[in-house]
């Protein structure tokens, strides 16, 4: 197999989809290593005497300030130096630090651990859809960043199901160590087996060796109409998404009074019929729909969020476990349709050059307003619900945010008619 590197060479097609088969694994360690903690937040909270808006803190905003801060000048780097090693030292630092989690005596310690995780895997997106920008053409590249992207279910679901049965077989802190450290052999394969792609080999617009300056490439980016809403269609999305995903597992528990592993299956169960497949589902009908219309691409996302508004508004409300896990589900599926075609966008407007530092400010505006306020905003809401509503406060925490998927339709709405019109493909 070959590689495209600095000598222009071009990957032949068994070594980009190697490439895409690797990061792909990269990207699902990321999220079953970020995604564990859900199932262990009632044995944290208990060991720990922690509050629901502790626990938001923990699984949101103390993660995503770093992973989407220090996102950026990673970034800044990746546009210049080798993408693919950043990636591999990346999923060795969050691997460590997902297993030091095991290892907290307290709350500030699993919190500083916790953070630890977020700047590591602050370095693996950024540069992943970069590269892959790289060995996929724009007619090809919303299929694979749908497949990239379909890692983080995937690696979310694994997540699940093994915290759920190590902690309730030996405990919360097993979970954390026995998901992390098989992230350091992922990571070696990374660094020792792929190579980095020509930049803007495939690009339509020329590359050269300067370096974009920072302020003046953000500026251009947040002025471009589609990256500004696309972003924002995103990161309500994204919010939305870590809600159910960090805050489903507590609910059952709490509400079905079902144990950890058990939690951990219900948990999975919903992401394997709603987050995998609309993820890939996305990508697919995007590069379909968009040889018809390239407004598809806005349109596409916007109708998959609002008929997820009505379902995860109802969700948290079934009379049992199973009802609720598959009600989550359908509405996760209709609002995982937007991550592949967003993904894309946000490369086929960004210059070769700047590819890995729009992504960091994408991602910047998904982490920082999706992961770290989505779950801090539920845990503040279910205290403050608390008193009248009991146990069931978590409830009307997850429900009421719910109207975050209109927004980020609204959002998608707004981009479509900045994306042109072409002729149906013949």
């Amino acid at each position: 197999m070959t590689a495209a590197s600095a000598d222009g060479a071009v990957p032949d097609r068994r070594y980009r989809h190697y490439a895409l088969g690797v990061l792909t694994v990269v990207y699902f360690f990321n999220f079953a290593d970020r995604q564990v903690l859900a199932v262990l937040l009632e044995d944290i909270k208990l060991e720990f005497a922690l509050s629901d808006t502790e626990l938001g803190l923990l699984s949101g905003l103390a993660f995503a300030l770093f992973y989407s801060t220090l996102g950026i000048p990673i970034a800044r780097l990746a546009d210049r130096a080798n993408r693919v090693k950043i990636v591999a030292g990346a999923c060795a630092v969050w691997s460590l630090a997902t297993a030091a989690c095991g290892l907290a005596a307290n709350f500030v310690q699993l919190l500083l651990a916790r953070i630890a995780v977020g700047v590591g895997e602050a370095g693996c997106a950024p540069p992943t859809h970069a590269v892959l920008a790289d060995y996929y053409r724009k007619s090809e590249l919303s299929r694979a960043l749908g497949i990239l992207t379909a890692a983080a279910p995937a690696g979310a679901i694994a997540g699940v199901i093994l915290g759920g049965i190590i902690a309730e077989t030996w405990g919360w802190r097993y979970a954390f160590i026995v998901v992390g450290l098989p992230g350091l052999l992922v990571a070696a394969v990374a660094f020792f087996t792929l190579r980095e792609p020509e930049r803007g080999r495939l690009s339509e617009t020329p590359v050269t060796g300067e370096r974009p300056a920072f302020l003046a490439t953000a500026k251009r980016l947040f002025s471009n109409r589609i990256f500004l809403f696309v972003t924002l269609g995103n990161a309500f999305a994204v919010m939305m998404a870590y809600v159910v995903a960090n805050w489903a597992p507590p609910l059952y528990r709490r509400v079905f009074e079902l144990g950890v592993a058990e939690v951990g299956l219900y948990a999975a169960l919903g992401i394997i019929i709603g987050g995998l497949p609309g993820t890939v589902a996305g990508g697919i009908l995007s590069d379909m729909l968009v040889k018809r219309d390239p407004r598809w691409q806005g349109w596409m996302p916007a109708i998959g969020l609002i008929l997820a508004f009505p379902l995860l508004l109802t969700a948290p409300f079934s009379a049992t476990v199973l009802g609720a896990a598959l009600v989550f589900a359908v509405g996760t599926f209709f609002a995982n349709l937007c991550l592949g075609p967003a993904a894309a966008l946000i490369q086929t407007v960004a210059r070769p050059n700047e590819r890995a530092l729009a992504a960091s400010l994408y991602i910047f505006v998904g982490s920082g307003l999706g992961l770290g306020a989505g779950p801090l905003v539920v845990g503040l809401l279910s205290d403050a619900f608390s008193a009248a509503y009991g146990t069931d406060s978590l409830r009307y925490a997850m429900a009421v945010t719910s109207v975050l998927t209109l927004m980020g339709a609204a959002m998608f709405l707004i981009a479509a008619p900045a994306l042109g019109r072409r002729e149906p493909a013949s």
